[in-house]
């Protein structure tokens, strides 16, 4: 059995017809910092009534050797229109938190990893929602919303970024699922992404390309249990206080009814 919250988006069909660290991209950044990132969607139909977003402050530090210890807590809010998954509701959930550390790799890059452990349990139609649009604006992010299901990733980012010029980085792994009690099947789903740039005058501009899919499933074929994303953002790269910005889109025809996932952050380094 597949998490609920996990395949939020490929319930989106059936459930929602009418809308049919962890960062993305490990990027230089101070040893020592913490951050917050707010996500925003933009929809085709007017599906909310207020504000509506998942925030998500983090830290990180190092802890000897190289390794950088890392976590975060997101955090998602929905307020609805009437009729839709219960009616005019608002609710505030706070997701599951990451913990995990970043390791280097001779020679490629960084290997992420890290646990969320499935602390709570999501119910009610208000908190549902609130789950359901914190997978959307944050899909990187979408096990934070499972209930009661704790999750293991792995990631290995390869290439770097460097101080002036193009590049090219990309990354894979995988994430397992681990449902707490009975009643669920252990399901992983496989992360991977290309990321091209550039860096200037210590900004970095970059345009990529991002998927999951679920590799624990004989239903249909790999393309039909992925989601994919495109993305282009700009990142600040010198300075103690580092803003970034990025705008995402679904390329799969499931989610079409999604127009736009915004993100802003700011990374404040010591």
């Amino acid at each position: 059995m597949i998490p609920r919250s996990v395949l939020s988006l490929l319930a989106l069909v059936a459930v929602v017809p009418t809308l049919a660290a962890q960062r993305t991209w490990l990027v230089p950044q101070p040893d020592r910092a913490a951050g917050i990132e707010l996500s925003t969607g933009f929809y085709e139909n007017d599906v909310t009534s207020g504000f509506t977003a998942a925030f998500t402050p983090s830290v990180r530090f190092p802890v000897g050797g190289g390794i950088l210890a890392t976590a975060e807590l997101p955090i998602s809010r929905a307020s609805v229109r009437p009729n839709f998954l219960g009616g005019d509701q608002s609710a505030t959930v706070i997701g599951n938190p990451w913990l995990g550390l970043e390791l280097p790799v001779a020679g490629t890059g960084r290997l992420e990893v890290g646990v969320r452990p499935g602390l709570r349990d999501i119910t009610g139609d208000a908190e549902q929602s609130a789950a359901l649009f914190g997978t959307i604006t944050e899909y990187d992010r979408a096990e934070a919303w499972t209930g009661k299901t704790t999750t293991v990733r792995g990631m290995l980012h390869l290439g770097r970024v460097p101080a002036e010029g193009a590049f090219v980085t990309g990354r894979v792994g995988a994430t397992t699922f681990i449902p707490s009690g009975t009643g669920g099947d252990v399901e992983v789903l496989a992360n991977y992404g290309l990321r091209a740039g550039f860096v200037a005058r210590s900004t970095l501009f970059y345009a990529a390309v991002t998927g999951r899919a679920l590799m624990t499933s004989e239903s249909g074929s790999v393309a039909d249990r992925s989601v994919h994303q495109l993305g282009i953002g700009v990142e600040a790269l010198d300075g103690d206080v580092r803003p970034h910005l990025g705008v995402r889109i679904f390329v799969d025809e499931l989610v079409n009814n999604v127009d736009a996932i915004l993100t802003a952050g700011i990374t404040w380094g010591w």
